[in-house]
């Protein structure tokens, strides 16, 4: 289930404040870009993903469904992927993203 305890998670970005960035949409896809403004205020879920990446299918169900029972903003960024690839993934598997950016996340300050 979604009631996992997040301290046992370790990363170098907690409390840190996102880098500043603003991305265009996914062309093709009926969802508007995002910038560092859109996530203050609320609680948001920043997810990379890419049609070529396994490990993001499999995390794909658990993203949908941390979306329907939380109703958290989950914002996506598309990975150096086709817009056409990213379009056919989310076709596929189901979009729970509100916004979704494509690009290179070495582009706005994530390595």
């Amino acid at each position: 289930s979604l009631n996992r305890d997040p301290s046992l998670i370790q990363s170098v970005l907690i409390d840190k404040p996102a880098p500043q960035f603003d991305l265009p949409a996914v062309p093709g896809l009926d969802v508007p870009g995002f910038d560092t403004a859109a996530l203050a205020g609320e609680v948001s879920v920043v997810n990379v993903f890419a049609s070529w990446c396994i490990p993001c299918r499999d995390e794909h169900p658990l993203l949908e469904a941390l979306k329907a029972e939380t109703g958290v903003r989950l914002f996506g960024i598309n990975q150096k992927d086709a817009p056409e690839n990213a379009a056919a993934f989310l076709a596929e598997l189901g979009n729970p993203y509100d916004p979704i950016m494509g690009g290179d996340v070495r582009s706005i300050g994530y390595e």
